[in-house]
């Protein structure tokens, strides 16, 4: 390993603020990031991986690396290597543990098999093949589903199956154990542990992984082979795991069991601002609760708070934002910050913030949103219009319909699906019009009243009117199409 700066030569040409320095040289002892929107928490992490192979002599196999894609892990990874070549230091970043959660904890259950219920070649199943292989046994769950509470509403089988897995999710992503499930007083929760021991038992039938069981299966290779544990927390001399604010319950119980009492080199990064996915089961509570799994003041706490990304104007807006929001205690929610902008960069005069209020005349208004969007093609900012995006908070309001008729008729087309406008748009009226012309039976449910609402009749001859007009106003063109409906015509009559 050749190395050709000093700590201080490397720490001087990082051009950084001091607070990013703080968090980089903090090695030893938890540590949590509270990284706000633009202010370089993935050059942090970079640096700070660098700077623990580079001059704290840590070996790459003895640090693991969690981000929320592989895309940005495959990013780090070259950042990583990038930096060590240019301050000359030979490591094999290959070595290194750089992933999701989900591909690091796939990669130690590979390497500790025997331990798991997995044989060779076993298949990680994508979400189609889990719902397939819980569609094909749907007759166990329902047999044990005896209340109808959690999915015999549903008419068919493979809709059952999807609500099967929503359910074995929460419950993978929690940690919840099958006995703590029986235990419960509530029924459904004990037809939820018959479930999921059915689908655990469908996965090792058929030596198969699913994105939720992988978590699963570590922890239980932990929990229940403390010598991996112990082996694995020596190997792990440090952590770092990015966008902590979308962490779930289960990974915070598997890192937690990697840390060995004596060495508790864990950093977090995060920002409990931009928690986005609790949707996928992941929880806020584990940014917001980090510091008290340590002794008090145990844990250090460095906040990045410049912006480098967003002009002034957005970043006053977010903390005025924050700061004047009424009737609502932040504190036991949010981690306290006030993000600025950096000193010395300079930033273009034109506002940033263009305020669409609902005062203005609404031709006037029209008129001002057509101007900035013709000036921002005309100057370059912009090269097609579709790298603007209007947000509100309804598109099927008169006052943006009339918008997006104003723009229409201007030459500027936009793209509008929750919109009332939607189906009265050229190519929507043109696809439903002919799938009503190639798949005739959907007239004659029409016609014995199975759907009885209006403007559903009125619409779709409104569609196969419009189809027609195409048709025969370019006959040449669409030839071979009129023979074809014709033909079908006649031999349905006969």
């Amino acid at each position: 390993m050749l190395q050709e700066h000093s700590d201080e030569d490397y720490i001087r040409s990082l051009d950084v603020d001091a607070a990013k320095i703080g968090a980089i040289r903090h090695t030893e002892g938890p540590l949590l990031i509270i990284a706000g929107p633009g202010s370089g928490k993935t050059k942090t992490l970079v640096e700070k991986v660098v700077y623990l192979l580079a001059f704290k002599d840590v070996k790459p196999e003895n640090i693991m690396v969690s981000t929320f894609t592989e895309k940005a892990a495959r990013e780090l990874i070259s950042r990583i290597s990038d930096r060590l070549i240019q301050l000359g230091n030979t490591t094999n970043v290959n070595d290194l543990y750089i992933g999701t959660l989900h591909s690091i904890f796939l990669r130690l259950l590979e390497d500790h098999r025997e331990h798991t219920t997995l044989n060779k070649n076993y298949r990680i199943l994508d979400s189609f093949d889990l719902q397939y292989l819980i569609y094909k046994h749907i007759r166990l769950f329902d047999e044990i589903d005896p209340h109808e509470r959690l999915i015999k509403h549903k008419f068919n089988g493979w809709a059952k199956a999807e609500l099967v897995i929503k359910h074995v999710s929460k419950i993978g992503e929690e940690g919840i154990s099958i006995a703590q499930l029986k235990a419960s007083d509530t029924d459904e929760l004990k037809v939820m542990a018959d479930f999921y021991g059915i689908y655990r038992n469908l996965l090792v039938g058929q030596n198969a992984l699913d994105f939720t069981y992988i978590q699963t299966a570590f922890l239980e290779l932990l929990e229940k082979h403390p010598s991996v544990a112990q082996s694995l927390g020596e190997q792990f001399s440090y952590i770092l795991i990015d966008e902590y604010q979308d962490t779930n319950t289960i990974q915070e119980k598997i890192l937690f069991k990697l840390l060995l009492p004596a060495r508790q080199n864990i950093c977090v990064v995060g920002d409990d601002d931009q928690g986005l996915y609790r949707f996928r089961g992941a929880t806020i509570r584990n940014i917001l609760t980090f510091t008290s799994h340590f002794p008090a003041d145990k844990c250090k706490i460095i906040r990045l708070q410049t912006n480098y990304r967003s002009h002034p104007e957005i970043i006053r807006f977010y903390n005025n934002w924050m700061e004047q929001t009424v009737d609502f205690e932040w504190g036991q929610f949010r981690y306290q910050k006030t993000m600025k902008p950096p000193q010395n960069k300079k930033f273009p005069k034109h506002p940033a913030v263009l305020k669409i209020s609902d005062t203005d005349n609404k031709d006037e208004w029209e008129s001002r949103v057509f101007d900035f969007i013709t000036f921002c093609k005309s100057e370059g900012v912009i090269t097609d219009y579709n790298q603007i995006c209007f947000l509100f908070r309804s598109v099927k309001s008169d006052r943006v319909t009339s918008l997006i008729n104003s723009l229409t008729k201007k030459g500027i087309s936009v793209f509008a699906p929750r919109s009332d406008m939607f189906f009265t748009r050229d190519e929507v009226m043109t696809a439903i019009g002919l799938l009503l012309l190639v798949f005739r039976s959907i007239d004659s449910i029409l016609l014995a009243g199975k759907v009885n609402d209006e403007d559903i009749h009125n619409y779709y001859g409104l569609c196969r009117d419009h189809v027609a007009h195409i048709i025969r106003s370019n006959g040449i063109e669409h030839e071979e199409l009129k023979k074809w409906l014709v033909t079908d015509f006649f031999q349905r009559i006969n």
